[in-house]
């Protein structure tokens, strides 16, 4: 509303009204003053007029402004909340300002108070928040997209079959065998297929994509017993991941990569270590055993014993006892009437054992008599030396001996009988012997 006070004869005219120059031009009131003239006359002024210009929204404005990425989208994860945000309209008399959410199958109410878009959750349908403005018949939106970003949960496939809640599968041997992982996301995840080994993952497949695949071209393999890994990676590196144990059905056979052993245990016994390719492990109750004569035998097969804990991997041991002349030759190891392999089992096996046993104990012989003659040996040589030591020392003292008898002959050569009577004390001559008659 605007007044126009003191009016004079120059005011005469049309006057438009609005909030801005557009306004006043098109949509603003209109107001005529008319100013009534005489010759030598001027009429009165007329009373002031208060105009109240009526008006629609013609821009919406949101506060605060939503941050756009470079798609013009706002950014935001599925769950988080949106809002507040208000939504302002020039209009007189005011407009009715409500908000709206856009979804795949159409608008919806979003909650909002006198302009105010309320804390909204987000899920990933939403595509727009809409602001409407309405006035009389006019009406006004503004609105901004949306980019909900998500990341699901892997998802596994077995020859097109969604494992869902599943974590093993069973697949016949030399049957098709095709894996296959799917991760939905925004935006757009990297998927990987792997196959786990030795305490890591091998990557058999990768795409930037919400699928992987990895087919095996000539059908599953025994070998192919494995756990599989469906894994999905976001921008922001985090990773989800979905294991699944692929068990390749195979029927028992001999394992090729494996050396098969034979242990002579004694003349007439024998044990026998055959490796096995199977899967799910042999039973011992169908394990048969045929002598050379081809008939069933009482040869115990005490155990099957998984090899360096790979599940298709196994290790069948018997034992062949009571082996006489006619029970030497070739043994068949039969699995529900079918032949696995073939075992000869020769007397040479055992002979040329006891040949090597009678090798080391005539060298062990050889040894020790060697050593017997070496210690002898060692002992009579130091006996010599000691006997040699002996005769030298009794000979050095021999010596000393001689020595002092000869100094002791010399000086008595230059010495008086007499004196040397004296010297021992007697005073008189012995009276020479003279035998009486």
């Amino acid at each position: 509303m605007f007044e126009i006070r003191n009016i004079t004869l120059d005011d005469a005219g049309y006057y438009n009204g609005g909030i801005i120059y557009g306004g006043a031009g098109f949509d603003g009131g209109v107001l005529l003053i008319v100013s009534a003239t005489e010759e030598d006359l001027e009429s009165d002024q007329s009373d002031a007029v208060q105009i109240n210009p009526l008006y629609g929204p013609e821009q919406l404005i949101f506060t605060p402004k939503p941050d756009l990425n470079k798609y013009d989208k706002f950014t935001v994860k599925e769950g988080d909340v949106v809002g507040p945000i208000f939504c302002s309209a020039d209009c007189n008399p005011p407009c009715n300002v409500t908000w709206k959410y856009k979804e795949s199958n159409g608008l919806k109410d979003a909650l909002s108070q006198n302009g105010i878009l309320l804390l909204q959750s987000i899920n990933r349908n939403v595509t727009q928040i809409i602001c409407l403005s309405r006035w009389k018949t006019e009406s006004v939106e503004k609105d901004f997209t949306l980019d909900v970003q998500y990341f699901d949960d892997p998802i596994s496939y077995v020859n097109d079959e969604w494992m869902s809640d599943r974590i093993t599968v069973d697949i016949q041997e030399r049957k098709p065998l095709q894996l296959s992982c799917f991760v939905n996301g925004n935006p757009t995840p990297t998927v990987r297929l792997g196959k786990s080994q030795n305490g890591g993952t091998v990557i058999l497949s990768e795409a930037r994509d919400h699928w992987s695949n990895y087919s095996f071209g000539t059908g599953a393999q025994c070998s192919d017993t494995e756990t599989y890994v469906c894994s999905g990676q976001s921008t922001d590196l985090k990773t989800n991941t979905k294991a699944i144990d692929v068990n390749i059905l195979c029927e028992p056979r001999l394992d090729k990569e494996v050396e098969m052993k034979t242990i002579t245990e004694s003349v007439k016994t024998r044990i026998v270590i055959i490796p096995i390719v199977a899967y799910p492990s042999p039973v011992l109750s169908k394990l048969v055993w045929l002598g050379p004569d081809d008939l069933p035998t009482n040869i115990t097969t005490t155990a099957v014993l998984q090899l360096n804990g790979v599940i298709y991997k196994h290790r069948i041991i018997s034992i062949i006892s009571g082996l006489e002349d006619e029970t030497f030759g070739e043994y068949k190891l039969l699995y529900e009437g079918k032949v696995l392999t073939n075992v000869f089992i020769r007397r040479e096996e055992y002979e040329m054992s006891r040949g090597h046993k009678v090798v080391i104990v005539v060298l062990s012989t050889i040894l020790g008599i060697t050593w017997l003659f070496i210690i002898i040996y060692l002992l009579f040589k130091k006996q010599l030396l000691l006997l040699h030591k002996i005769d030298k020392r009794k000979e050095e003292s021999h010596q000393l001996q001689t020595q002092g008898m000869a100094q002791h002959y010399d000086d008595l050569q230059d010495t008086d009988v007499d004196n040397t009577y004296t010297a021992l004390g007697r005073t008189d001559q012995e009276s020479p012997y003279e035998e009486t008659l």
